[in-house]
């Protein structure tokens, strides 16, 4: 474990963050007890997904990849 102090950890977060991520266990203290832990966020569980959900409530276009009407291309270009 690391411990880095308080005023330390505001000058060079960055450097601590990167050593953190590397998987270091990085703790900051204040007034000789320990206040934080940095450590990596956990990526979230992917959803659950539920192919056909919306099968049949839902209707596509045939014309849904046609070209824009002039006026609404030019909406969309900023002219």
């Amino acid at each position: 474990m690391t411990s880095v102090s308080w005023k330390d950890a505001q000058g060079q977060l960055a450097r601590w963050i990167d050593r953190a991520l590397r998987g270091e266990d990085v703790v900051v203290d204040g007034d000789g007890d320990a206040k934080v832990r940095l450590v990596p966020v956990s990526p979230p569980a992917p959803a659950e997904r539920t192919f056909g959900l919306l099968r049949g409530r839902v209707r596509i276009p045939d014309d849904f990849d046609a070209a824009l009407p002039p006026d609404a291309l030019a909406d969309f270009e900023g002219r």
